[in-house]
């Protein structure tokens, strides 16, 4: 049965590093998969198999794929599973994290000494661990629960290591006045370095029980480290689509429908987000958006790029602000507002999102994903109607190139070459600057012979658009090894062209 009234509620303790939850969209709560799903209305059926599936593969770190009927709702079921499951995973990741700060703060106040060995450097380590693992064992004391302060999970995942102090333990008098051995400081390097302070811990524990720490506290421990880096990174899910419309519904049913909200960022092209006059002048004549932007910076030309950080500082777009949840048009009508690029504005945002949109190429073309600067590991990606996959993915595998194309490149390297002279030794060009001749060379061979073997009669092609015509490789009767054939690139002539590139590059 669902909950009456969950997000009013929960409104205080669903508020999860950035994570929140509006109580001004109704909204309905279920228990799926041990996780507090909020819905906006009853779920079908297919939409509550959905989340429980989605739920499981990701309590699992596991790949799942799920298929539903045209106008069943997987969207709207995805977006709420996986928000769901990422707001429980960090109320379990902070109260594990206050849970460690605290067994480590009671290690500190009963093991003065074992710190300073291990955090003073002045004492011997090793004499300080004989000493303690030949100490008799002291029967441990239960902990009065209502005298034990609780562990506070924090509402900041940039809090973390912050801790509350204890109540100091007795220091000898011959040490007390050393700055790195007041227990303040030990206390406060065993939080900083709380991954080491727990491997110290533990490997106490083999040979007898350090004062303070408990099996249940050791149980805990060990629960951290085998978790690893994990325990302390915020996953960020990474939501993939085709088409930049398909994110805009995507946005607008979040915004709309559901309840949370939290940092996003939407990922697009140069082209839908560029505000430079001259970019967009470059963009109706058939000239790259790309290239100019980049001459535009390189000759520090562009005051939007400048200024592309106003945007991200905008309170509009700040924690429960009108544009908390953002799609590419709102960026870039706030970036004409106030002369600020969207397009690098988005891509730092994105840094720090928990939620990020973007065409299926930014996650599946390695370049592009490193372009972007996205990072999968340990974080979620869904791709969302995947049957478009196969499609894209073939596109990031592959590459387009046009005859006129190759005759241009072929043409540039021939004249780079031609026009170059010697003066003192060194290749120049006309124009002064130095000239890469081998390089050029290797290009305009590779282009010339590829673009002759384009147009060779035996092969075909077929009309795809206004004059173009386009034949895909490879084929039936002719696989990829006899195409690198006819072309002579081996292993080593494609290492040599990719050689040439990256330095003209």
């Amino acid at each position: 049965m669902p909950e009456k009234n969950p997000v009013a509620a929960n409104l205080a303790s669903a508020a999860t590093d950035g994570l929140w939850l509006d109580p001004s969209v109704p909204a309905n709560s279920y228990y799926i998969g041990g996780v507090q799903v909020h819905f906006p209305f009853k779920p079908y059926p297919s939409q509550l198999a959905m989340m429980n599936h989605m739920i499981r593969a990701l309590n699992g770190s596991q790949n799942t794929m799920i298929e539903s009927p045209t106008g069943s709702g997987k969207s709207l079921a995805l977006l709420c599973a996986s928000l769901a499951w990422r707001q429980s995973f960090m109320a379990k990741r902070r109260q594990l994290l206050a849970n460690v700060n605290q067994i480590i703060s009671r290690f500190c106040r009963d093991n003065h000494q074992l710190l300073v060995a291990k955090f003073a450097g002045d004492i011997d380590a090793d004499d300080a661990e004989l000493e303690h693992a030949s100490a008799p064992d002291k029967p441990s004391k239960p902990r009065d629960p209502e005298l034990a302060e609780p562990a506070r999970p924090k509402d900041n995942d940039d809090d973390d290591d912050d801790f509350m102090p204890t109540a100091k333990s007795k220091v000898p008098e011959e040490t007390k006045n050393k700055p790195n051995h007041d227990p303040a400081y030990l206390q406060q390097m065993a939080l900083i370095r709380r991954a080491e302070t727990v491997d110290y811990i533990i490997d106490l524990a083999r040979t007898r029980m350090p004062d303070g720490v408990s099996l249940d506290d050791l149980s805990v421990l060990s629960g951290f480290k085998d978790q690893g880096e994990e325990a302390s990174h915020a996953p960020r899910i990474y939501f993939g689509t085709r088409t930049h419309k398909q994110v805009s519904q995507l946005i607008d049913e979040l915004r709309r429908k559901t309840p949370y909200r939290l940092r996003t960022a939407v990922l697009g092209s140069r082209a839908q987000t560029c505000i430079h006059g001259r970019a967009k002048k470059a963009a109706a004549s058939g000239e790259s958006v790309d290239d100019m932007c980049r001459t535009l910076r390189e000759d520090d030309n562009c005051g939007p790029f400048r200024a592309y950080r106003k945007i991200i500082g905008h309170k509009k777009l700040a924690r429960r602000g009108e544009l908390e949840i953002w799609d590419l048009e709102d960026l870039v009508s706030l970036g004409r507002k106030n002369m600020a690029c969207p397009y690098f504005a988005s891509r730092d945002m994105a840094g720090t999102a928990e939620l990020v949109f973007c065409p299926y190429n930014y996650i599946l073309d390695p370049a592009v994903r490193k372009a972007a600067g996205i990072n999968l590991d340990h974080n979620v990606v869904i791709l969302d109607e995947a049957h478009n996959i196969e499609n894209a993915a073939r596109d990031a595998g592959s590459f387009e190139v046009t005859d006129s194309q190759l005759s241009v490149l072929a043409f540039e390297c021939a004249k780079l070459i031609g026009d170059q002279h010697v003066h003192d030794g060194e290749l120049l060009t006309i124009g002064g600057g130095v000239i890469l001749l081998e390089e050029h060379r290797v290009l305009r061979t590779f282009a010339e012979t590829l673009s002759n073997w384009l147009q060779r009669d035996s092969n075909t092609y077929e009309y795809r658009d206004f004059e173009t015509e386009t034949s895909v490789w490879p084929k039936p009767d002719c696989p990829v090894s006899l195409v690198l054939q006819r072309l002579a690139l081996t292993p080593e002539v494609v290492a040599r062209i990719k050689s040439a590139f990256s330095k003209i590059d």
